[in-house]
C-alpha cells in the first residue's frame, strides 16, 4: 500500500506519503492505536497534539524529506497553533483510509467547475461526519448541510452526481 497526497505546509507544495510500514509506525508512535481509532480521533477532534505531529512528521519523511527538517517544520508550525496541522494530518489519514484511485474518465457536468469528491467529504469530517455516514444520507440532506456549513470553496454536486459519489463509494468498499 502507498499513498501520497501533495499540501501546500511550511511555505510550499510538499510531498506526504505513507507506505504500510509508515502506518505501522504511526501506531506504534500512537501507543499502538489503530489507524482507523486515529482517523475517528482526528475526525471527531479528539485527538492528541503527539497524534497530529507524528502522522504529518512521518509522512513528510517518506515523502522525501530529511527526518531532521520534518521534526523542526512540525515543531514549528504546532507552536502557531495546531488547527491546520490537524486538517493535514486527517488529509493524510483519509487518503490511507479511502486509498487514491487513479480515474480517467471524463467528469459529467459543467467542466469548469466539477465536483472534488475529497474536498466534500472532508467538508463533513470537519463537521464531525464519516463518510459512511454521507453514504446513507438523502440527497435532500446532504444538500441542506453542504449549505449549513457555509463552505464557499465546495460546490454541492447535482442530485445524479451524489448518487455516482455514492455509488462509486460502495463499489469501492463493497457495500
Amino acid at each position: 500500500m502507498s499513498v501520497e497526497i501533495v499540501r501546500f505546509f511550511a511555505g510550499e507544495n510538499r510531498l506526504f506519503r505513507c507506505v504500510t510500514g509508515t502506518i505501522w509506525d504511526i501506531e506504534e508512535a500512537s501507543g499502538k492505536t489503530g489507524i482507523g481509532a486515529l482517523y475517528l480521533r482526528l475526525a471527531s477532534h479528539q485527538y492528541f497534539a503527539k497524534d497530529v505531529m507524528t502522522i504529518v512528521r512521518l509522512a513528510l519523511v517518506e515523502g522525501g524529506m530529511d527526518p531532521v527538517e520534518a521534526e523542526r517544520l512540525v515543531q514549528e508550525r504546532a507552536a502557531m497553533g495546531l488547527l491546520k496541522m490537524q486538517e493535514l494530518a486527517l488529509d493524510i489519514l483519509m487518503a490511507i483510509m479511502e486509498g487514491i484511485e487513479e480515474d480517467d474518465t471524463p467528469a459529467e457536468g459543467d467542466p469548469e467547475r466539477p465536483y472534488d469528491v475529497g474536498a466534500i467529504l472532508h467538508s463533513f469530517v470537519q463537521a464531525g461526519i464519516a463518510p459512511e455516514s454521507v453514504r446513507s444520507m438523502s440527497y435532500a440532506d446532504f444538500v441542506g448541510i453542504m449549505r449549513a456549513t457555509g463552505r464557499k470553496d465546495v460546490d454541492a454536486p447535482s442530485e445524479e452526481d451524489f448518487e455516482a459519489m455514492v455509488k462509486d463509494y460502495e463499489r469501492r468498499h463493497g457495500k
